[in-house]
C-alpha cells in the first residue's frame, strides 16, 4: 500500500495493516481516536513500514499513540516527525 501526499485525520485508527508493506511518504496523519499506524505481522518479509518525510501527531487515543508495531514487523523512518 502506498500513501503519497495524503492527509488522514479524525478516524478510528488511521491505518491497520496485517502482513502488508506500507509506504507513507509526504503525508500528515493526525487526530485519530484509536491511534495512528497499526502495523502487525507474522513474517518480517511481508510486514514492513516505510515512513518518509511525514508527520504523525495529535493522537486522541487511549489505545495506542502514533505507531504500533506488533509481531515480526520491520520499520524504516526517515525525515519524519512522530509526536
Amino acid at each position: 500500500m502506498w500513501l503519497d501526499n495524503q492527509r488522514l485525520s479524525n478516524t478510528r485508527p488511521a491505518l491497520h495493516a496485517l502482513d502488508c508493506r506500507v509506504h507513507v511518504r509526504q503525508s500528515i496523519i493526525f487526530g485519530h481516536t484509536f491511534g495512528g499506524l497499526d502495523i502487525q505481522g507474522t513474517d518480517v518479509n511481508k510486514a514492513q513500514l516505510w515512513l518518509e518525510n511525514s508527520y504523525i501527531t495529535s493522537m486522541m487515543s487511549s489505545i495506542f499513540g502514533a505507531v504500533r508495531l506488533i509481531g515480526a514487523v520491520k520499520a524504516d523512518v526517515l525525515y519524519s516527525t512522530i509526536a
